[in-house]
């Protein structure tokens, strides 16, 4: 059995109130799931950070990277990442 491409974890006892998406394939991430209620706020954070914005509100941020060589997938990998996060973890 393959494991899942992403994962969602929490981990009350570091962080708590803190989701993470863990994305187990190459090149393997862990990212920060936030949500903002300024749209500037979130814009002038994506600026300064590796970032996925899922919407208006919502992005992942990119906070480590596992070991890894291939970096030329990252694009297609963060669009299907907006994608998987738009269909199982954002409200409508």
């Amino acid at each position: 059995m393959k494991p899942p491409t992403f994962l969602l974890a929490h981990n009350e006892a570091a962080q708590p109130g803190a989701a993470f998406i863990v994305h187990t394939k190459e090149p393997a991430f862990i990212g920060r799931i936030i949500s903002f209620n300024n749209a500037e706020e979130l814009h002038q954070f994506v600026n300064d950070n590796e970032c996925v914005v899922v919407n208006e509100q919502v992005i992942v941020h990119i906070l480590n990277y596992f070991t890894s060589n291939e970096f030329t997938r990252i694009e297609v990998i963060k669009k299907r990442l907006k994608f998987w996060m738009l269909a199982n973890w954002v409200r409508k």
